[in-house]
């Protein structure tokens, strides 16, 4: 029977400005998500992708300070994709009515999303990000303006798809060794 790992290739990101960077890997070696947290002022102001010889560089808005990350991801053999949920809980730094993340939409589709705020009890459904394929970003239009100070949580379920080359996650079939 074959036997299959995922290889990270280039890891799935979520940056915030002055927190760390939040890097989504799958371990070749166990069946466990590993995350990996960049320090402050090596990546975390900067969503970075590399897509084919293309390095990309873009700085996200302030607005928001991630708190808590709760991941998700799901891998099976009987499916071409990878399927996952996210829950940020983030501080609002600055008044605003969007909700700005590092995403490559080549490899990662958001199909739905959930602003809850546990404060006053409220939740709104956000659907689908509108998605910048140049600055590699998803960008949530919030139905109201979130204060500073406030803190929420953005709930995402996303769907991955492999990849060929640097950008996403690898599958690689092998068959087992035998001893």
């Amino acid at each position: 029977m074959d036997n299959w790992n995922l290889i990270p290739s280039a890891s799935t990101s979520v940056c915030f400005p002055g927190r760390p960077c939040l890097t989504m890997t799958v371990c070749p070696v166990c069946p466990l998500v590993l995350v990996i947290l960049c320090a402050p002022g090596v990546l975390s102001n900067y969503a970075f992708q590399k897509t084919d010889d293309y390095d990309h560089n873009y700085r996200l808005p302030k607005t928001f300070l991630p708190i808590v990350y709760d991941l998700k991801l799901t891998v099976t053999n009987e499916e071409d994709f990878t399927k996952g949920q996210a829950t940020i809980e983030i501080q609002c730094q600055e008044t605003t009515d969007e909700i700005m993340l590092s995403v490559n939409p080549n490899y990662v589709e958001i199909t739905h999303s959930r602003l809850e705020d546990k404060l006053l009890n409220r939740s709104v459904n956000l659907g689908r990000p509108s998605l910048d394929f140049e600055t590699f970003t998803a960008r949530f239009a919030l139905p109201y303006p979130i204060q500073k100070g406030y803190v929420n949580y953005l709930k995402i379920w996303f769907k991955g798809t492999y990849a060929f080359s640097d950008g996403g996650f690898i599958r690689k079939e092998h068959k087992a060794k035998q001893f």
